[in-house]
């Protein structure tokens, strides 16, 4: 079943797109649909793009000579290198021929990924900022428990992480009876 219409807004980005990268963009964007049904199509930063949960987990690009795929995010394509090793790529942006959509396999990995690394919620119930959560994140901490592998002062360290946030997980730690390493 192919996919509804995009919003008015999604829409004309694509009609604006040259051939054949829009071709390319509208076969990834059904596939994409298929992955994730539930996505809201949305434009983000120029581009068209797949928000879920108030969180954007794709978008597309053209680019001069091909079609740039962004997962929104520094970390996602890093942890797939193996299976993107066949394209060129940025830390955030994969490069994907304009006459090769991205498979529905690859796809779904990307998505899992990058799903993956939106699971805060021990984070958004602690009231942690977006930076503190996304500080973390980055560094692959994902739940109170992943902290105890971690020295105080590497958590510290973190880019985002600022005294609010650092007073919220110490509390948080001690109310689980976790403790950092010493």
């Amino acid at each position: 079943m192919p996919a509804s219409r995009p919003p008015k807004l999604v829409a004309s980005h694509y009609a604006r797109t040259p051939e054949p990268h829009r071709s390319t963009m509208l076969v990834m964007r059904e596939r994409i649909l298929k992955i994730v049904p539930e996505a809201v199509e949305v434009v983000s930063y120029g581009m068209p793009a797949f928000k879920i949960d108030e969180a954007i987990v794709a978008g597309m690009l053209a680019a001069k000579n091909h079609v740039t795929y962004c997962p929104f995010s520094g970390t996602t394509l890093g942890t797939l290198k193996r299976d993107l090793s066949a394209f060129s790529a940025t830390k955030s942006a994969l490069h994907v021929p304009f006459d090769k959509p991205l498979s529905m396999a690859l796809l779904r990995k990307l998505i899992t990924a990058r799903r993956a690394e939106l699971r805060v919620d021990d984070w958004v119930a602690l009231g942690l900022a977006a930076p503190a959560r996304r500080a973390l994140q980055s560094a692959g901490v994902h739940h109170l428990r992943d902290l105890a592998t971690w020295h105080w002062a590497e958590v510290a360290a973190l880019h985002g992480m600022g005294p609010n946030a650092l007073k919220a997980l110490r509390a948080a730690m001690k109310a689980k009876g976790l403790s950092f390493k010493p």
